[in-house]
């Protein structure tokens, strides 16, 4: 069931202008909370929120925050690629086009097998353990030189093989 299912507005909101890209994709996901909502903007595709997780899981995009949401994009001419892998993966989406109006271009959508929230979740604890890995590796090359990094080191050591014994 994929494919366009004719070109329909977003029935919301006419003053574009006037509303951020970000709160016009809440605005969406209110009509499709199920769905990736795939921003058209310029010569990019844009995700927000959920979505940014589980593009980021799928594809190795980075997260980035933009009006404090999670956010990724990627270039227009990767669009096949991603309808392709949602579609095979059962994440149900729906891209639209900031320039007109937010109007629908492009949605498959099927209700039966969407595995929209199951991929979310799997992708937060994913995304969230390597944030958390990112962290760690900032603050050990930020304090490489201190004196103290050899016992943090030591202790990080123990704990890894701790814990490969136990595996």
């Amino acid at each position: 069931m994929s494919g366009p299912c004719g070109r329909t507005s977003v029935p919301i909101i006419r003053e574009v202008e006037e509303i951020s890209t970000v709160n016009m994709v809440k605005t969406i996901k209110k009509i499709y909370p199920s769905c990736v909502i795939l921003v058209k903007v310029g010569n990019f595709y844009h995700v927000y929120g959920k979505d940014a997780y589980i593009f980021s899981y799928l594809f190795e995009y980075k997260i980035l925050e933009k009006e404090g949401v999670p956010s990724c994009g990627f270039p227009i001419n990767a669009i096949s690629k991603v309808e392709n892998i949602l579609e095979r993966t059962k994440i149900n989406y729906v891209s639209v086009d900031r320039r007109n109006n937010y109007d629908e271009e492009e949605k498959y959508v099927d209700k039966q097998k969407n595995n929209y929230e199951k991929t979310f979740e799997k992708s937060k604890q994913t995304i969230d353990i390597l944030l958390r890995i990112q962290k760690i590796t900032d603050f050990l090359k930020q304090y490489k030189e201190n004196e103290n990094i050899e016992k943090i080191l030591e202790e990080m050591e123990k704990i890894i093989s701790d814990e490969r014994r136990e595996i």
